[in-house]
């Protein structure tokens, strides 16, 4: 007979292969680094995603490290559990930049939509080291010069700073389209709602109105399709914004360019686009 049993598994073990990682700052005491470190900036990269660290003068207690004017490095991950992070201690030079030293945190070792502050052991930086620690967990390195106390979180699944994946792998390329439709029908769904409420608001608080029951109606349909007519990018030619700055119109269909080659808008309503379109996806699935 079959007989079930509960399996209760570790945080770590339950979390999602795909998502985004947000370092929100890196510090280390003073004395528990090499001085030789403190005023180098930070390379942090994944598989998939890389970034830059910067150190904060406005702390003078520890030595501190943030993104650029003091925001959070988010990075895309792929394959979590394969992977791991590689912080790099980057030293200016005349040429390619050197490493002098890293620190590295595997992702299968945090929890995920949880900040984790992990402390990791800051490993002098010849490339056979590094080699070495990136691709083996359990490789015990000697030559440490410093602890460092990182602070991070991890979120669960697709999101923006994936878009350069989705350029590459036609699986999330795919998954990539499917939620941008998605995004954008909610935000129309949105606006509609919205537009309704304050439809019939506008309607109700007009109680000396004689109309009756099909020119309310109309009249409320009438105005949520203009409102989403405006809302709705627009590529006509001969409207008004023609006139206005070219630079302004450029950055306008960029934002908008997902959402109207969806609709053959743009560039995609001439015949030939969404033909070379398909060609390149072909082309590339077979290399």
């Amino acid at each position: 007979m079959f007989r079930s049993i509960g399996l209760q598994l570790p945080p770590t073990y339950l979390g999602w292969d795909v998502g985004t990682l947000e370092i929100l700052e890196c510090k280390s005491p003073s004395d528990k680094i090499s001085p030789l470190l403190h005023d180098l900036r930070l390379m942090a990269r994944t598989s998939v995603g890389h970034g830059k660290m910067y150190r904060d003068e406005t702390v003078t207690e520890q030595v501190c490290w943030r993104g650029k004017k003091g925001r959070i490095l988010r990075l895309a991950v792929q394959h979590r559990y394969r992977y791991c992070l590689i912080i790099e201690f980057r030293k200016k030079r005349l040429g390619m930049d050197t490493t002098p030293a890293f620190a590295v945190l595997w992702l299968q070792d945090i929890i995920d939509e949880l900040e984790n502050t992990i402390h990791l052991p800051i490993i002098s930086g010849s490339k056979a080291n590094l080699k070495r620690a990136e691709s083996n967990y359990t490789y015990n390195l000697k030559e440490q010069l410093g602890t460092m106390a990182v602070t991070l979180k991890f979120w669960r699944g697709l999101g923006p700073y994936h878009q350069r994946l989705a350029s590459k792998n036609v699986a999330t390329r795919d998954v990539w389209e499917v939620l941008n439709t998605a995004m954008d029908n909610k935000e129309i769904n949105n606006a509609m709602m919205e537009d309704v409420d304050t439809a019939e608001h506008s309607l109700s608080s007009d109680s000396s109105d004689d109309q009756g029951d099909i020119d309310t109606l109309g009249g409320l349909r009438k105005q949520v399709k203009t409102s989403l007519k405006n809302k709705a990018p627009s590529n006509d030619r001969g409207n008004n914004d023609s006139k206005a700055d070219p630079f302004k119109q450029l950055q306008e269909y960029n934002d908008h360019s997902d959402q109207l080659h969806r609709h053959h808008r743009g560039l995609m309503q001439w015949k030939v686009s969404p033909g070379l379109l398909w060609r390149g996806n072909t082309h590339s699935q077979h290399l």
